[in-house]
């Protein structure tokens, strides 16, 4: 026997005596209090696919363990740490194909003085992540990523308080099915302040942020490669008015600096936000709030970055601007039943031409507590009239929400519907619906369950700018002798290419935005049984076939998972066997499709180390 064999038999051994072995103990030395508990395990783990490169075959020994302490005092510093070694996904919730090991670490400072501070660390090997499909099963994807932050602050109650935090993320992966991998790193600096004085309440803020990030080219021709910086300062000031009333006034002033696919784009926001309300008597209250922005255009290109998208045009540097005021009246005739009325003015200068529209609507709330469940539901109508550029539309926006039970039977139901609600451009409205309902029913040990849901979004000025989305659920039990259930899930639409992944409409109709078109179907079941105490078996399969379209880049992908497991408890000791299967192929990246199987069979005991 080799001494490979021998160190591996060796380890074996080791960690068949430790799942044995009870360990009981207290640690507290001198200033020192701490306790670690967790799980060791060992066993033969193995992942094997159609590239020699991912075949891997071990006998390991491993688990995950937690660390909790203090120095001195809980509230002068205390400490956590995580740690895990060796967890397949068919043995572990660590999310892994493959084994993965890594550790999160954190401690916080000074909890009970007026200078408090915090920071962690943690750390991925070979964990597993995902790439969004909106609706639909997420592509798997594998890497180490790290991450970073600390944080310090100062609340001296005769002084201005004052924070600071600093993050720090990196990220390298690869996605199966593909040649292709991609990474992420960013660097985020946050501050914040605020004070009181004479019953006015000030606070101010600065961020800075910097990233980059190479998406792999699974839906588009070639990789994205994103270069992003940007900063945001403000400052907010509020105060109470009579009549139980506030105002508050905020200034902000915002910029970014991008490189999307060779092209920059740059600018900077100011914007000023003012308000004021009061409330004479319980039943009445009156508000108003005026809003204006000297680049109009800038803060479109903002409102995509914030939804994950990658802006690719330059128009950033158009003259643009927007003023928008607001006011509404309130009343409460009883303590269910509100009702409202709003007018509200927008002036906007957009791409060389001016916007004038004046908004007018009212709007009603009810709920009410049933028997055997509880009602709410809002219905609201607005009008805009436009003058010049601007054209007239209605506006609906209605909604309703019921749990309960008739007859033993547990219902549920949401519905949700709106109609040509402005979005941050004038020009541009949004319409959707939503509907969600499901059903429960239990005879004895016997119960099962159905549902179904159904969504639809879109800008309904632009032409093609929309999202669908159908799904359909079931399950079925008997005591815990067998439980079932199964899934079915539709999508189509336009989406925004995030690095992240398709990340849903864009939030206004502008070109510069990548849009991609997709669509497909996903399935899944699963089944799990306890027939006799102590065991636990479980099984789950899901598939997704889809296509997308981004730049004239067709590509036809298919995902499909399996997994199965089973546990058996014997006092302290835990016996695991499991399995997976993953397919997941990319017709546009050229390389054929993969599969990637992971196996694992061992022992694991829980312990109180100390």
């Amino acid at each position: 026997m080799d001494r490979r064999m021998r160190a591996v038999f060796l380890s074996a051994a080791v960690g068949l005596l430790l799942t044995v072995m009870p360990l009981h103990a207290q640690l507290q030395k001198g200033d020192f209090t701490s306790s670690l508990d967790g799980y060791l395990s060992t066993g033969y783990s193995a992942s094997t696919g159609d590239q020699t490169a991912l075949s891997t075959h071990n006998w390991n020994f491993g688990g995950s363990t937690t660390l909790n302490g203090y120095y001195y005092a809980p509230t002068f510093v205390s400490y956590t740490g995580a740690f895990y070694a060796n967890q397949s996904k068919a043995n572990s919730d660590f999310k892994s194909v493959s084994n993965t090991s890594g550790f999160n670490l954190a401690a916080v400072l000074f909890t009970g003085s007026h200078y408090p501070g915090s920071m962690g660390y943690s750390q991925t090997y070979d964990s597993e992540g995902s790439y969004n499909l909106p609706g639909l099963s997420n592509y798997v994807t594998h890497g180490n990523g790290n991450s970073f932050q600390v944080q310090w602050g100062e609340t001296i109650p005769s002084l201005p308080s004052f924070s600071a935090s600093y993050i720090r993320n990196n990220s390298n992966y690869s996605v199966y099915g593909t040649n292709e991998s991609g990474n992420s790193h960013s660097d985020m600096f946050n501050f914040r302040s605020s004070y009181s004085v004479d019953g006015f309440q000030m606070g101010a803020f600065y961020n800075k942020n910097f990233g980059n990030a190479e998406t792999p080219p699974l839906i588009t021709t070639t990789a994205i490669k994103v270069k992003s910086a940007g900063d945001a300062e403000g400052f907010n000031l509020s105060h109470r008015l009579p009549w139980n009333g506030s105002s508050g006034l905020g200034i902000t002033r915002s910029s970014w600096n991008d490189t999307v696919a060779g092209i920059s784009t740059s600018g900077t926001v100011n914007q000023i936000n003012a308000m004021a309300s009061i409330h004479p008597t319980n039943k009445v209250s009156l508000g108003t709030n005026l809003n204006y922005t000297d680049n109009l255009n800038g803060q479109i290109i903002e409102a995509i970055i914030g939804a994950g998208g990658l802006p690719t045009s330059s128009g950033s540097n158009q003259s643009s601007s927007s003023w928008d005021s607001m006011t509404t009246l309130g009343y409460y005739p009883a303590r269910n039943f509100q009702t409202s009325l709003y007018y509200e003015k927008r002036i906007q200068s957009y791409q060389g031409i001016n916007y004038d529209d004046s908004s007018y609507g009212g709007g009603a709330s009810y709920t009410r507590d049933l028997p055997n469940g509880a009602l709410n539901a809002a219905l609201s109508v607005t009008g805009n009239f436009g003058s010049g550029n601007t054209r007239d539309s209605l506006g609906l926006i209605a909604n309703a929400n019921y749990t309960g039970t008739v007859r033993n039977w547990r219902l549920s139901a949401q519905v949700s519907y709106t109609q040509n609600v402005q979005t941050l451009l004038v020009t541009n409205t949004n319409s959707y619906y939503n509907f969600s309902g499901n059903v429960q029913r239990s005879l004895g040990r016997f119960h099962f369950a159905m549902g179904a849901s159904d969504s639809r979004t879109g800008l309904t000025d632009i032409s093609g700018i929309s999202s669908t989305s159908q799904s359909y659920n079931a399950s079925v039990g008997y005591s815990v002798w067998l439980t079932a259930a199964g899934n079915f899930t539709k999508s189509d639409g336009t989406a925004l290419l995030t690095a992240g992944g398709l990340g849903g409409v864009p939030p206004v109709g502008d070109p510069s935005a990548l849009v991609s078109l997709y669509g497909g179907e996903s399935y899944s079941a699963s089944l799990g049984s306890s027939p006799v105490r102590h065991l636990v078996m479980s099984a789950t399969y899901s598939r997704s076939i889809s296509n997308t379209n981004s730049n004239g880049l067709t590509s036809d992908n298919v995902n499909g998972l399996y997994t199965a497991q089973a546990q058996y408890q014997l006092r302290k000791l835990y016996f695991t066997t499991g399995y997976e299967r993953l397919l997941q192929g990319f017709s546009g990246s050229g390389a054929a499709p993969q599969v990637v199987y992971s196996y694992y069979a061992g022992v694991s005991r829980w312990f109180k180390f100390f």
